[in-house]
């Protein structure tokens, strides 16, 4: 829903007519879908049953982070330069550097999974444990860096009012206000 909301308030202030406004708006929307459905496999598969779609869920949801992150500076720069929500250059730089600790933690959790492997996570060994204290450090930096960013967003959200028509088959018309 957040990403919808977010895809919908880019077009309704930036508009389409710029064609990278338009690319990264509906990139960042499809990968928070694809992020969306990786978190469900982690949700739902666990890594005792079966690993590979444990890891390709993980992979899906922690591992496109960075880009959201990269495309949403992107967007909010745009915001900026087009006169709305005033100059917040601090935002701005608060925002890279949540996105740069993403990006680091990322390649950090690809570098140690490829080391050593997905058998970390079952039970690992006295000499896999750092590895796997690594990994699991990475993890919960990445993903409290990107919620942190992801509350930065508040500015841009505190000015929209979410409205929903819903018309029926038989020409009644609800509305739901948020």
């Amino acid at each position: 829903m957040l990403a919808f909301v977010r895809f919908s308030h880019v077009r309704g202030l930036l508009g389409h007519n710029i064609k990278a406004i338009q690319i990264a708006n509906v990139t960042s929307f499809l990968i928070a879908i694809v992020g969306i459905i990786g978190l469900n496999l982690v949700a739902s598969v666990q890594q005792t049953v079966n690993i590979h779609v444990h890891v390709a869920g993980a992979i899906l949801a922690l591992g496109l982070t960075p880009i959201y992150c990269a495309l949403q500076m992107y967007l909010s720069g745009k915001f900026i330069s087009a006169g709305y929500y005033g100059k917040c250059k601090v935002l701005f730089v608060f925002r890279l550097f949540l996105c740069i600790i993403c990006s680091v933690c990322c390649g950090g959790l690809l570098l140690f999974v490829s080391v050593e492997g997905f058998t970390y996570l079952y039970t690992p060994t006295s000499d896999e444990r750092t590895v796997y204290y690594m990994c699991t450090s990475s993890e919960y930096i990445m993903t409290s860096a990107f919620f942190t960013f992801l509350l930065t967003l508040t500015k841009e959200f505190s000015t929209i009012n979410v409205t929903i028509f819903v018309e029926m088959i038989n020409g009644q018309q609800l509305t739901i206000e948020e």
